[in-house]
C-alpha cells in the first residue's frame, strides 16, 4: 500500500460504467442549452468542456498541456502513411513532457481541426474560453472548476477519479494490448524512462508519429459517440465557427465577472 504523499496524490482510473455515463451524458448526447449542460435536450456545444475529456481519454495528455496550448502548437507531419495532425508539447511537468502527440481519428472525425484550428492565427489560444486565472494565470484552472461542477451535476464525481485519471486509463489500456512497446507508451504519455530515451534515438519523427497514431487509435472510449461525427466540409473552417468561439468567450468572461462581484 502506498503511504504518505504518494497515497494522498494517488488517483484511480475511470471505471467503464462511469466513463460510459460521462460520455453518454447530455454534454455529448445533447443538452437543454449552453446554460443547462447537465439537462437532456437537443443542443451540443463543442467548447472546451466538450473537447478536453475526449482529448485526454485518447491522447493521455495532462490538463495544462491542452488547456494552455496555442493554435500554432497543432502541427501536421507528412509521412508515408499520409499527413498526421499532432499536438507539439514543448514544455511541461518534467523532463519527459516535451513530445509530439497525434490526434485520434475519433476526435478528428468530430471536426476538431475545423472547429478549433483551421483558419485561426497561430498565436491564438486553442481554447480562448478558458480565461487565465489563479496565481500562475493558467487556463487549466478555469477548466478544472468547470469539469468538477459538471461531474457533480451528472453524479459521476468520485474521490480520486478526475481529469488526470484519463492518463491512467490510456496507459492501462495500452499495456493490456499485445505487441505494444513500453517505450512507445512512455513516449505518448510523457513519462521519462531509459527505455523511452533509448528507443527514441532510433526513430525520426516521420517514423515515430505513425506508431503513436496507431496507439491513440487503438484506444476505445466505452460509449456510443457515432452521432458526433462532423458532417461539414473537411479541411476548411466550420461555418459560424468564429461566432461560436466569440460566444463561448463572452459567456466565460461574464461568468468571471459574476464570480469577482462582491457578495452583498
Amino acid at each position: 500500500m502506498k503511504k504518505g504523499r504518494k497515497a494522498r496524490n494517488e488517483r484511480f482510473n475511470w471505471p467503464a460504467s462511469l466513463e460510459k455515463t460521462l460520455f453518454e451524458s447530455p454534454l455529448y448526447a445533447g443538452c437543454s442549452s449552453i446554460f443547462r449542460r447537465a439537462k437532456p435536450g437537443n443542443e451540443i456545444h463543442r467548447d472546451a468542456l466538450f473537447w478536453m475529456p475526449l482529448l485526454a481519454r485518447t491522447m493521455g495528455t495532462r490538463e495544462n498541456e491542452t488547456c494552455d496550448a496555442l493554435v500554432g502548437d497543432i502541427k501536421v507531419q507528412d509521412t508515408g502513411e499520409g499527413p498526421i495532425p499532432y499536438l507539439e508539447i514543448t514544455d511541461g511537468k518534467d523532463s519527459g513532457s516535451p513530445r509530439d502527440v497525434p490526434f485520434a481519428d475519433l476526435v478528428l472525425d468530430m471536426g476538431f481541426l475545423e472547429q478549433r484550428v483551421i483558419g485561426r492565427a497561430p498565436s491564438e489560444p486553442l481554447f480562448p474560453e478558458l480565461i487565465p486565472q489563479g496565481p500562475g494565470k493558467r487556463r487549466s484552472a478555469a477548466f478544472t472548476d468547470r469539469f468538477s461542477y459538471y461531474r457533480q451535476s451528472i453524479k459521476v464525481y468520485r474521490a480520486r477519479i478526475d481529469f488526470h485519471s484519463f492518463r491512467g486509463n490510456v496507459e492501462t489500456d495500452l499495456k493490456n494490448m499485445a505487441g505494444i512497446n513500453q517505450a512507445w507508451i512512455d513516449e505518448l504519455i510523457g513519462h521519462e524512462s531509459i527505455i523511452r530515451r533509448s528507443e527514441g534515438e532510433r526513430y525520426t519523427k516521420r517514423i515515430l508519429l505513425p506508431i503513436l497514431r496507431r496507439l491513440v487509435n487503438a484506444i476505445e472510449i466505452k460509449a456510443d459517440l457515432s452521432h458526433l461525427r462532423y458532417l461539414g466540409t473537411r479541411g476548411v473552417a466550420a461555418p459560424k465557427r468564429d461566432a461560436e468561439l466569440a460566444r463561448h468567450v463572452a459567456l466565460a468572461e461574464k461568468e468571471m465577472k459574476k464570480k469577482a462581484k462582491p457578495i452583498g
